[in-house]
């Protein structure tokens, strides 16, 4: 199954997306959509036009595992998600990605101005690599999905 994984902030959404068989993800793109429908529809636009099954979200959970502003801000979002398409939206926890992301293009020597415009892209697929992870390991058992210790993630078609 292909998957696009999305990483939505206030004004940038970095995007991923899996190989068709739902094993490996690529960074993909940013959208600089202003105001949520506007990233909705981006978001849709490209899931059709990468034939992607299904839409993994990263949810911004706090420290503890709590839903902060953030995330509640992300929650709103994946519902109207859901209320704009018949593809399957689950969300996935993203609490470390952006530090990954950030520690990677670091080591890897990358300007400012390269960071600043690849992050959002490779958190996303840190997010969706982690959650393509679990599913393979999950897919003979009926767990649902949860990333370590954090909050349980929605219910996702397996690949």
């Amino acid at each position: 199954m292909k998957y696009l994984g999305v990483d939505p902030g206030e004004s940038k959404v970095g995007l991923a997306i899996s190989d068709p068989e739902g094993k490996l993800a690529m960074p993909l793109s940013v959208l600089y959509e202003a105001g949520e429908q506007a990233q909705v529809d981006a978001i849709l636009q490209v899931a059709k036009e990468q034939d992607a099954e299904a839409i993994v979200v990263g949810m911004p959970y706090t420290l503890r595992g709590d839903v902060g502003p953030s995330a509640e801000r992300v929650q709103a979002h994946v519902q109207l998600l859901k209320q704009s398409t018949e593809l399957p939206v689950c969300t996935w926890d993203e609490r470390f990605s952006s530090g990954i992301a950030e520690k990677v293009l670091l080591q890897a020597d990358v300007s400012r101005a390269g960071r600043k415009q690849h992050i959002d892209k490779l958190a996303a697929a840190i997010m969706l690599q982690s959650f393509l992870d679990r599913q393979a390991t999950s897919a003979s058992s009926t767990s649902s999905g949860q990333a370590g210790s954090g909050p349980a993630a929605e219910e996702c078609p397996q690949s």
